[in-house]
């Protein structure tokens, strides 16, 4: 073999040297194009986030203006019709103090809840008092929904009761809340906190 094929067996170090340089460079260009790729993914995920949360929130915001949420507005047990403070009353609600009623102003299905919290106080002496309390939520009609507690006689203690049902209202329509003991109610009394009624709107034409 000649000196010249064995120089055509080892080509010079300054073609391997620019060809490592090339490799490097791509390299580094793929890792920078993928980042750029992953980082464009995650801006967009992200941005997808915030924009279905932000319709959420509207959606909650636009729900809570469209409900009515009343609290008790006074604490003794007995067969009347309950008084009511109106903590979020949405436009399409009336509440009328004098008659004690809430008005629907919209026809449509409605998600109607009812909250009761009793408690006896632990000063009572010689018990609470057997005790049995129906509250009843009535148009001119029919009952919408109706919740029943047993309040026990031998100890001081606190109960709440939860009630739900969907229902569906016309317009116009007044709701008035009774309540009926039967029994020893005197020491029991109405917890104004967790004492709750209300009505959210759960199809498209009362939204």
């Amino acid at each position: 073999m000649t000196a010249m094929d064995v120089e055509a067996l080892h080509p010079p170090a300054a073609s391997a040297s620019s060809r490592g340089a090339r490799l490097r460079t791509c390299l580094l260009a793929s890792v920078g194009a993928l980042f750029v790729c992953v980082l464009g993914v995650s801006l967009a995920v992200t941005l997808l986030a915030l924009g279905i949360q932000g319709e959420l929130d509207k959606l909650w915001e636009k729900k809570v203006q469209s409900s009515a949420h009343l609290e008790i507005a006074h604490s003794h047990l007995s067969n009347i019709t309950l008084r009511w403070t109106a903590k979020n009353l949405g436009s399409r609600f009336n509440y009328s103090e004098e008659i004690h009623a809430l008005e629907v102003m919209h026809s449509g299905m409605y998600l109607m809840y009812l909250n009761l919290g009793v408690r006896c106080p632990h000063e009572a002496q010689g018990g609470c008092g057997q005790t049995s309390v129906a509250v009843s939520v009535n148009d001119m009609h029919s009952t919408k929904l109706e919740c029943r507690m047993e309040l026990p006689a031998s100890h001081p203690c606190q109960k709440v009761h939860r009630c739900l049902a969907a229902v569906m209202l016309r317009g116009n329509q007044r709701l008035l809340i009774n309540m009926k003991v039967k029994g020893d109610s005197q020491r029991w009394k109405l917890e104004r906190d967790s004492t709750r009624f209300g009505l959210v709107p759960v199809d498209s034409s009362t939204a």
